[in-house]
């Protein structure tokens, strides 16, 4: 156990409406340099609160947004079964909070739809990084047999459960209540109908062959973050994801697919060791863009530089306040650092 002096930043939720006339659910936290996250499927935005939470200390401004069907998101009346609707709504909520530029993260299915985000709007993506999300061919292969083959639905059914088992920690069952009771209370034991669009786009989604190509032509700094234990999304979809990226590869010893979850410490490690490396070059090579000295920017500099004036976002973030020395555990998985391929 350490003891350190650590932010408290609870996110603040809200429901948000876009140009388009759609409710959106967001929650925010922190100050800085916008970071928006996108969730995976069957969660939402505050599943990853106690993470998020932490990454505020690391001088971003965290933004989780709720994708159709999840959280506080409602479905729009007639749903459109696309990754594409899914990509498109996560946009409109970007630019409805005034957020010109940031780093882009999603988990899973919200990967996905970063990635097609960061691919279709550049300019607009300081860096992306994809924790265990739905791209490579393995994923896509897998994909093609749940359409074609439906045999292969027992197979993922027991993936699925596999996954969700492993969320359960004898060595802490207040973190695991805590962390079932946020999937299932929102995702499946109320109108898990919902969620039928969000899997119907995933099963439907060409093959990511298409986005990665896109991604390594904008030269997005990217870096991919998997559990070398996710059944759901192998090490070998990262690697062949990272490789056609040229990003680097972080392997998440003993992580499954929801690893993060389990332990909300390690993802923020995680990131403090990238802002070493590849997301920190990402990072100052953004605020210089932006037309400030990354040496001497503060946080209210950078953010007034990656939000529009009056953007929402400025108002619905709570301020950030500091309380006194807190224990805090250490992270609980180990992660190894893979360079791009030659």
């Amino acid at each position: 156990m350490t003891t350190t002096r650590v932010p408290l930043a609870r996110l603040s939720r809200h429901r948000i409406r876009t140009a388009a006339g759609h409710e959106v659910g967001v929650a925010l936290a922190g100050a800085g340099m916008p970071l928006v996250v996108a969730h995976g499927f069957a969660a939402q935005g505050v599943l990853y609160s106690q993470t998020l939470s932490r990454l505020v200390s690391m001088g971003f401004k965290v933004v989780a947004v709720d994708m159709p069907g999840h959280g506080s998101t409602p479905l729009p009346r007639l749903p459109a079964v696309s990754m594409a609707a899914y990509v498109e709504r996560t946009a409109d909520a970007i630019d409805a909070l005034g957020i010109r530029r940031a780093v882009f993260m999603g988990h899973s299915m919200g990967g996905r739809v970063m990635a097609e985000l960061a691919a279709g709007r550049p300019d607009s993506c300081a860096a992306l990084v994809l924790v265990d999300a739905a791209l490579g061919r393995a994923w896509d292969v897998q994909m093609h047999s749940l359409r074609h083959r439906p045999v292969a639905w027992g197979a993922m059914a027991a993936k699925l459960v596999c996954d969700t088992l492993a969320i359960a920690d004898p060595s802490d069952p207040g973190q695991t209540l805590r962390i079932l009771s946020l999937f299932l209370g929102p995702s499946l034991s109320s109108r898990p109908w919902r969620l039928l669009p969000a899997a119907g786009a995933l099963l439907a989604a060409p093959s990511s062959d298409e986005v990665l190509g896109r991604l390594a032509d904008a030269g997005v700094a990217t870096v991919v973050v998997n559990g070398d234990e996710d059944r759901l999304v192998t090490m070998e979809s990262a690697r062949d994801a990272a490789d056609r990226l040229g990003a680097d590869l972080v392997a998440v010893r003993g992580g499954h697919h929801s690893w993060m979850l389990n332990d909300p410490e390690t993802l923020p490690a995680i990131v403090a060791d990238l802002l070493n490396g590849t997301l920190g070059d990402a990072w100052q090579a953004a605020v210089a863009e932006a037309g400030l000295d990354p040496a001497v920017a503060t946080l209210p500099d950078i953010e007034r530089a990656f939000l529009t004036e009056n953007a929402l976002a400025s108002f619905l973030a709570p301020p950030v306040e500091f309380v006194g020395a807190a224990t805090r555990k250490p992270a609980r998985y180990r992660w190894e650092q893979i360079s791009p391929a030659a």
